[in-house]
């Protein structure tokens, strides 16, 4: 495994725990962005840290996963429910495709504005590993619980793996 790989998803276990933590003991409205917010904040500094882009593009990539999380959460909120109605699924069904659809939508979004601010990122990566990830959204269980743990640290871990990968060689 290459250096940037095993940093990033150290740093991305790192930011899971945090949004875990974070989700379990804070308010609500952190619920619907602090996770994004708080692996943008891993994350910008390192990409600054490594020459992948200068700080003041960083910021806009912390706010784009802060964005691209609420995104995210919103169409897992929305689908769920959807599904179990319209579609007669039962709750676990609705879940998992719930977030099948979350994860590409709010990675692949991330992997779009990563993409606009890092010349030569590949966004399909991210993309389709969101997507995967999006299947652990069966592990969230009630705050402060090992499922929301294992959720997080699972979801930010894997997606910085994809982020390594996906970035170009150091400009």
């Amino acid at each position: 495994m290459s250096g940037r790989v095993f940093s990033f998803a150290l740093f991305g276990a790192l930011a899971g725990a945090l949004s875990a933590a974070t989700v379990s003991l804070a308010a609500d409205l952190l619920i619907y962005f602090g996770p994004g917010f708080i692996f943008g904040a891993v994350f910008a500094p390192l990409l600054v840290r490594r020459k992948q882009m200068p700080p003041l593009r960083a910021i806009a990539w912390l706010a784009c996963s802060a964005l691209a999380y609420t995104i995210a959460v919103m169409c897992v909120l929305v689908l769920i429910r959807r599904l179990e109605d319209l579609l007669a699924m039962r709750e676990t069904s609705a879940i998992a495709l719930s977030g099948l659809a979350a994860g590409t939508l709010g990675g692949g979004l991330l992997a779009v504005a990563t993409r606009l601010l890092i010349a030569d990122t590949r966004w399909l990566i991210p993309t389709a590993v969101g997507a995967v990830l999006g299947l652990a959204l069966l592990l969230l269980d009630e705050p402060m619980s090992f499922g929301t743990f294992a959720f997080y640290i699972i979801w930010q871990g894997g997606y910085a793996v994809a982020l390594a990968l996906a970035l170009p060689s150091r400009q």
